[in-house]
């Protein structure tokens, strides 16, 4: 914390102060950024991609852009998070069209038991893994939607700046993706 008010304060700013403090060659702002957003980035890619190495690259290809291109960012437009999330949305298009069939990874550690019995948590692991697998069936545009908005808890707003999509599109892909999860879950009992 800045309390003597010597200095800039990186934590405590806005995502739009520190991409102008960052154009200035703030390297703490660069720092705070990359923090703030790689986790989000690096999940999203994964959940698209099912691969740790290439969720690790798009990340990376994806800030190695956002500096590139900082000066384009209009933080009136989209928040920043979201207008990442084009940029890593692109690449990981890109990787999607290089690989030749994609297999989804078992990227989740397995839920610990939390003393409930053996086969209660066995039964809770195999449950997760049918919604994964769902999920990784889903149509892209579809799959998209779904890992912004339940996985990432992104607004339908910040999900169609992301995607460079109206929100009654986002919603719309939503509900749909929502009604294949159904189809193709149903029949499994799945327990909270």
């Amino acid at each position: 914390m800045n309390w003597l008010g010597l200095g800039f304060d990186a934590p405590h700013a806005d995502d739009s102060e520190l991409v102008r403090r960052l154009r200035t060659g703030d390297e703490a702002c660069w720092r705070e950024l990359y923090s703030r957003h790689m986790g989000r980035l690096y999940r999203y890619a994964l959940k698209m991609t099912g691969d740790e190495a290439a969720a690790r690259d798009i990340t990376q290809e994806t800030f190695v852009a956002f500096l590139e291109q900082s000066g384009r960012y209009d933080a009136a437009r989209a928040p920043l998070g979201a207008w990442l999330l084009g940029i890593a949305r692109n690449r990981v298009r890109k990787a999607l069209a290089a690989t030749v069939e994609w297999e989804p990874a078992d990227a989740a550690p397995e839920p610990e038991a939390d003393g409930r019995n053996a086969l209660e948590a066995m039964t809770r692991a195999e449950e997760l893994a049918a919604v994964r697998a769902a999920v990784a069936a889903l149509p892209e545009a579809f799959r998209e939607v779904v890992v912004l908005i339940e996985f990432e808890e992104m607004t339908y707003e910040e999900t169609a700046a992301a995607l460079g999509a109206p929100v009654g599109t986002v919603r719309s892909r939503l509900h749909r993706a929502r009604a294949l999860l159904q189809q193709s879950l149903a029949g499994r009992k799945v327990t909270q």
